[in-house]
């Protein structure tokens, strides 16, 4: 039984011995007055968050009796909370009892009733000659490789900066995520305790892949152009020299271009066809020279195909539903097409065409030399030029595993009548500047182009950005489509904001993207599979 008067007074000692001592340089703000907080502690002694953030002082003042006092102390109060097991696993890290750290993990896999043979994995992994004595970093990859609850972040900063200089590459990989993800997370809590993260960092470890990435992504909330080029430059550099390749939530560093090569872009692109579009074969809709109210703008390859016939199906449920009022066309980049998926698209769009009013299905189909999902998701900015100029009126670029909602029509009323712009900007403020994350979390998903002056000026530089910075010999090229929207963002949205209406589409989206579902299988099934085979049967249900 712990004896909560002799734990309280042990922690006033702490701090009366501290008080007049430099604060640890890396303490969590929140904690540098801990006197409210003990207050708190003495009227209501179990209040977890009371609990945690004294044991994470101690921490900081390296009194880890203490802190695992108050720790086992919340875990008779909530044994359920599996998190502080990672906590005193992270405490006995750092006093460099690796036995007591894994007996911590493995009381931890109990709490989130991890199987015994899962359990069992996933000790074995940590007790490997090449991780033991590193092994808290590797545990979030293990949780997620079984499908567990991950650790909590709050006492990670704990263990950092850690000396990771000698150490192999698959440690420094780990590493790097682990460090990476604590800086994400300090991004949204408080960046000057980031600042003093990296600073210590850089002095420990020098110049590192990780580091300079975590610096790069710093210096753009920062607003801070020339060091984010610089830094997202040399942790590119870094990490193909030292083959440590970034996870792909931070892969964008590999096609981030500077703000010198963006001026530069024009006088790049002249006879610069790396995706071969000049081979593209195009089927465009006659609007008999009249302007659409609605351009919609998707691309794909052949397999990711299987999700637009049930994104038309909705588009043309919708309009039907708005009894064809808006002369609507919907234009679609499909790579590496079989057959029966051109013979499908002729079919379809001259049948639409036949049935039903103001709506038109305009399709272009190639083979470009590369491959890959980072193509697949930007070839709709590779053409949307070209749409823009046949099509010059109110348009979306949108991800093809979505569809409609009915009363899409009303929606895109809503937009046009109070907004020039639409994106996904989640990690914005009011007045137009980025908060948290990294540049490219500016989502691609779905985006509104009402301005038409600007849109046609952003349009360019989406094509141009993936013409240009695509390359086939980075490591990755995802979120180069992200790169290049955010890049538009920060040219010709961001400085006009004042003047310009913009707003958060997800707040009211005229689509459901897949990922709102769940997995894409869920989504492909949801409400019944439409695909090219029984589209027409489906269509001709709802024209009659």
């Amino acid at each position: 039984m712990i004896d909560i008067t002799n734990l309280t007074t042990n922690i006033i000692t702490l701090v009366s011995i501290k008080k007049d001592q430099v604060l640890p340089s890396l303490i969590d703000p929140s904690l540098q007055d801990i006197i409210p907080i003990i207050e708190d502690f003495k009227q209501e002694s179990k209040a977890l968050k009371t609990i945690e953030n004294l044991a994470k002082y101690c921490a900081f003042y390296e009194d880890y009796n203490l802190a695992h006092q108050l720790l086992d102390y919340a875990l008779t109060l909530y044994p359920n909370q599996h998190q502080n097991y990672y906590f005193k696993a992270i405490l006995y890290f750092k006093q460099n009892d690796i036995p007591q750290t894994l007996l911590a993990l493995k009381n931890m896999l109990h709490s989130v009733k991890a199987s015994e043979t899962q359990i069992t994995h996933i000790l074995n992994r940590l007790n490997d000659n090449n991780k033991i004595s590193d092994c808290i970093f590797f545990i979030d990859s293990l949780l997620k490789e079984f499908n567990l609850p991950l650790s909590s972040r709050d006492f990670n900063i704990l263990i950092l900066p850690y000396d990771i200089k000698n150490k192999n590459k698959i440690i420094q990989y780990y590493y790097s995520i682990f460090f990476v993800m604590l800086c994400n997370t300090l991004e949204w809590k408080d960046q000057g305790q980031l600042t003093t993260l990296l600073d210590a960092e850089y002095q420990l470890n020098g110049s590192s892949p990780w580091y300079h990435l975590c610096m790069g992504k710093l210096s753009w909330i920062l607003n801070n152009r020339p060091k984010t080029d610089f830094h997202f430059k040399k942790a590119k550099e870094l990490s193909i020299e030292q083959n440590l390749i970034f996870t792909t939530g931070d892969c964008g560093v590999y096609t981030w271009l500077s703000d010198e090569e963006i001026q530069n872009l024009p006088g790049l692109q002249k006879n610069h066809d790396p995706f071969q579009l000049k081979m593209w074969q195009w089927s465009y809709a006659d609007l008999k020279d009249e302007k659409p109210e609605i351009s919609i703008i998707l691309g794909c390859d052949f397999k990711y195909f299987r999700y637009f016939p049930k994104f038309l199906l909705s588009l043309l449920k919708a309009h039907i539903h708005n009894k064809h009022q808006e002369k609507t066309v919907i234009s679609i980049c499909l790579d590496n097409p079989s057959p029966e998926q051109i013979r499908f698209l002729r079919e379809t769009a001259n049948y639409i065409h036949q049935h039903i009013p103001h709506f038109y299905l305009t399709f272009g189909y190639g083979l470009s030399p590369y491959q890959d999902g980072a193509y697949f998701a930007s070839v709709r900015y590779l053409f949307a030029p070209e749409l823009f100029n046949l099509y010059p009126t109110q348009t979306f670029i949108v991800d093809i595993d979505a569809f409609a909602y009915e009363d899409f029509y009303q929606k895109v009323k809503n937009l046009r009548e109070q907004y020039d712009f639409a994106l996904r900007i989640f990690a914005f403020d009011q007045q137009g500047n980025q908060v948290a994350g990294e540049p490219w979390c500016l989502g691609a998903g779905i985006l509104y182009l009402g301005d038409l002056e600007k849109t046609r000026s952003i349009l360019q530089l989406l094509k141009q950005y993936v013409n240009y910075a695509y390359d086939p010999k980075n490591p990755l090229n995802w979120c180069i489509d992200q790169c290049a929207l955010v890049q538009a963002f920060n040219y010709y949205i961001k400085p006009f904001w004042d003047t310009l209406r913009v707003t958060d589409i997800d707040y009211n989206p005229p689509f459901l993207l897949s990922h709102i579902i769940g997995e894409k299988d869920e989504f492909y099934c949801r409400d019944g599979i439409i695909d090219i085979d029984n589209f027409k049967e489906n269509l001709e249900k709802l024209i009659h």
